[in-house]
């Protein structure tokens, strides 16, 4: 599990834009250990691996030797602290840089290049993971993640929803981070959370504040890593999640250490991959909706099991 969007935010908004002549894109991606993974072109000259993560605002590079090649003009220095403890993680603003991600272009998009930090030589199954991007692609178009095909398609106009059989639940978009409304049923009672909708978190469900859970918490362990460090936490099953129509049971959800854990006031936890991969989703930032489809066939896994809600 990464935690990877605390730091300076930098305003990337709707500044990736398609060839005139396309409405739309597609993107192959890989997804490794429940995390997107896709090809990003780096000024014009350097193919890099981003993870593609809504919890983070600012596109990033995860180390200044991945672009010690290219000609940056660097800008300010900024200082920030991310999940996992107090440490301090240092980077410098190219307020300049070029990125493609197929027909998609930024010409002159802000990023945050990194000096040394715990995700500095990031590799996921052998896959070395060079920079992160989230908000400033999700706020350019709509976009839909189909986890069975493997591809993100970027849309100019969300009107392609009205012939596709998707389910549509309201989104907010807060601080850059879409979040949803949702039910958790723990013992006998129904807590309404808002969780964000976070693709850079490979788990099914984590929660900030559990003190109004009662579990027997297993003995403490690492259940991710952030910019600052190792992050520790206790896991176990919440009793039923409900998002839309649909009702999941028994979902592993984390509970970290409220000291390696910087929640930055957006909502009550989050919702990862774990359980979005089950299905296409669209996320349209600037319309606040959330559409879901199912696969079909669809099997449930032996940790998570699905049913419509009655």
């Amino acid at each position: 599990m990464l935690q990877t969007h605390a730091f300076p935010p930098v305003d990337n908004s709707k500044i990736f834009s398609l060839t005139s002549s396309l409405h739309s894109t597609e993107i192959p991606f890989r997804l490794v250990n429940d995390l997107i993974v896709i090809p990003v072109i780096v000024d014009g000259k350097q193919q890099m691996n981003f993870l593609v993560d809504t919890g983070t605002r600012t596109p990033l590079i995860l180390h200044n030797r991945y672009v010690k090649n290219l000609d940056l003009s660097p800008g300010r220095k900024v200082h920030f602290q991310g999940a996992g403890g107090d440490n301090t993680v240092q980077g410098t603003v190219v307020p300049d840089m070029r990125l493609q991600i197929g027909d998609a272009f930024a010409k002159n998009i802000g990023i945050v290049v990194l000096g040394h930090n715990p995700l500095s030589h990031l590799k996921l199954d052998g896959i070395t993971i060079h920079g992160i991007i989230g908000a400033s692609l999700f706020h350019s178009f709509a976009v839909e993640i189909d986890f069975l095909s493997q591809v993100i398609r970027l849309h100019n106009n969300p009107d392609f929803l009205k012939t596709a059989n998707y389910s549509s639940i309201p989104m907010q978009v807060n601080l850059s981070r879409p979040v949803l409304q949702v039910p958790v049923e723990w013992e006998d009672s129904i807590h309404t959370l808002n969780l964000m909708i976070d693709t850079g978190f490979n788990h099914h469900l984590l929660i900030y504040d559990h003190s109004d859970i009662h579990f027997r918490a297993p003995k403490m362990e690492k259940i991710g890593m952030g910019y600052s460090g190792n992050i520790m936490g206790n896991t176990a099953n919440i009793k039923r999640l409900y998002v839309g129509e649909r009702t999941f049971f028994d979902v592993h959800t984390c509970f970290p250490l409220r000291s390696d854990y910087k929640a930055n006031g957006i909502g009550d936890g989050i919702m990862g991959n774990a359980l979005l991969k089950q299905f296409c989703v669209v996320l349209d930032y600037a319309n606040n909706r959330f559409h879901i489809k199912e696969f079909i066939p669809w099997q449930p896994t032996t940790l998570t099991k699905i049913a419509k809600a009655t």
